[in-house]
């Protein structure tokens, strides 16, 4: 490498280490390696690299939003409605759980027609015009970050469908598509169970939501069964898309397709009526219309908001609403649309501090340890002496006496 190339590296590395990790000056002590503000003068220097901050699904979250709306009106007209709505839900780890309730009630005064010219003004009455209330709890246990399993239970009463109650049982799978901190795409499909519990009097006979009975085109009321249970698929869509922080768009799309379930044929003939189709012409019997339930009909629920933020939380929202049903009960239209504008307030738990960036270039790599110096070999034992012979030492015993001479026998003759 270039004299001026190492300069230069080296210059920008001991510039990382005084303002990435001033640590680094820190005494260290002694390891037999180049100190390590010297290190980059002897080391090659290292590549410049940069490391993005942990990313991934925020999987602990609050949110609640309340919205409520109204309309009076006086003169020549006379009503007032009002509107409302809550929501709720929170995630801690993998579990899940929402709930909402919304609800809507307008009553109306109708004039009845007038009299006589000069005759005091015509009486009236009020009347009820809009009156419904739902409300949704809903668990949701994620497998992946991008699906989970799901339990729904939806309650609804509306008056002028004729539902007293209707409860929506629905498990199924949710998959996100597009799961971006500003766009949110999924889908969800699963089972309906359905159970309605009708608007009827005491005789079963199909009652309207401003009161009296439903009545046919030929001014019969409906006969019609009090319970009944649907089985359905569902299908839904949802959409969402932050195009900034002060404006937002969502929506959902539902469809239901029936193929079973209980309680479509009508009771009995109540006493004192009579079928009207079985009547002979210019009979004067009271008769009743009966009418069959459809439980393989499909409905289709829409519903879109966009909310603008005026600060503090506060936002204006517009909402539409469509609500069709391919088989509704007789005497009710197929197509329910609202729309509403209402003032929202919405929270949500802080969202988490995010980590400090990360230094435009990694301090140098600590100095490896320096080896251990070799442990010195135990000294070698001193050779031992060499052992020079020594000569014996003279005996001090006196030597033994001679033996006595033995002589031949001969010689002693």
């Amino acid at each position: 490498m270039p004299v001026r190339d190492l300069v230069v590296a080296g210059a920008l590395s001991a510039t990382c280490v005084l303002f990435s990790a001033p640590s680094a000056l820190a005494q260290a002590p002694p390891t037999g390696a180049p100190p390590a503000d010297e290190s980059s003068l002897v080391t090659a220097p290292k590549a410049l690299a940069y490391v993005p901050p942990p990313s991934g699904p925020v999987t602990d979250a609050m949110h609640v939003a309340l919205s409520a709306g109204g309309q009076f009106q006086t003169g020549n007209t006379h009503l007032y409605a009002f509107t409302g709505q809550g929501k709720f839900d929170i995630r801690r780890g993998d579990d899940a759980f929402a709930a909402g309730l919304i609800g809507n009630y307008a009553r109306t005064f109708t004039l009845l027609p007038a009299g006589a010219a000069g005759t005091p003004a015509p009486p009236g009455y009020w009347a009820d015009s809009a009156d419904n209330l739902q409300g949704k709890v809903r668990y949701d246990r994620y497998l992946t970050n991008n699906a989970s399993l799901y339990m729904q239970v939806t309650g609804t009463h509306d008056t002028f469908q004729a539902l007293t109650f209707r409860l929506n049982v629905d498990p199924g799978v949710k998959v996100l598509f597009v799961a971006d901190p500003t766009t949110k795409l999924w889908a969800e499909a699963g089972y309906d169970f359905q159970y309605d519990l009708h608007y009827t009097d005491s005789l079963d006979l199909e009652r309207a939501g401003a009161g009296g009975l439903t009545l046919d085109p030929n001014g019969d009321p409906y006969l019609i069964s009090q319970t009944d249970t649907i089985q359905s698929s569902r299908l839904f869509l949802g959409f969402s898309q932050a195009f900034n922080k002060e404006v937002q768009l969502s929506s959902g799309l539902e469809y239901l397709q029936g193929f079973g379930g209980s309680g479509a044929n009508p009771p009995g003939t109540p006493a004192g009526y009579a079928v009207c189709s079985t009547l002979p012409m210019g009979s004067t019997m009271p008769c009743v219309d009966p009418v069959t339930i459809s439980l393989k009909s499909a409905r289709l629920n829409f519903d879109v908001l966009l909310a603008a933020s005026v600060g503090k939380g506060f936002s204006f929202g517009v909402g539409y609403s469509l609500k069709y049903n391919g088989a509704p009960l007789p005497g009710k239209v197929d197509t329910d649309m609202s729309g509403t504008f209402s003032i929202i307030y919405a929270y949500a738990d802080p969202a988490p501090k995010p980590p400090p960036p990360p230094p435009l270039c990694l301090p140098p790599a600590p100095p490896p340890p320096a080896a251990a110096p070799p442990t010195p070999a135990p000294p070698a034992a001193p050779p031992a002496p060499a052992t020079i012979p020594m000569p014996a030492a003279p005996s001090t015993m006196p030597p033994p006496p001679p033996a006595a001479a033995t002589m031949p026998p001969s010689a002693m003759l």
